[in-house]
């Protein structure tokens, strides 16, 4: 199984050329607001759900 995590930053946003050649995309961030959240931050929630989910696969 192989994962890619293809990330935006604050400033800037993945394009939409990118975004369509994705399989799944999950957007994290608060929706009301328009502010994204920082890219650290979603790349630990990202991990940590994706190895959360390993876990309990196991």
């Amino acid at each position: 199984m192989r994962i890619g995590l293809i990330l935006g930053n604050e400033y800037e946003d993945v394009s939409l050329a990118l975004r369509s050649r994705a399989m799944y995309e999950v957007r994290l961030g608060p929706p009301m607001t328009g502010h994204p959240m920082r890219t650290t931050i979603a790349l630990a929630y990202a991990i940590s759900v994706i190895y959360t989910t390993w876990l309990m696969n196991q």
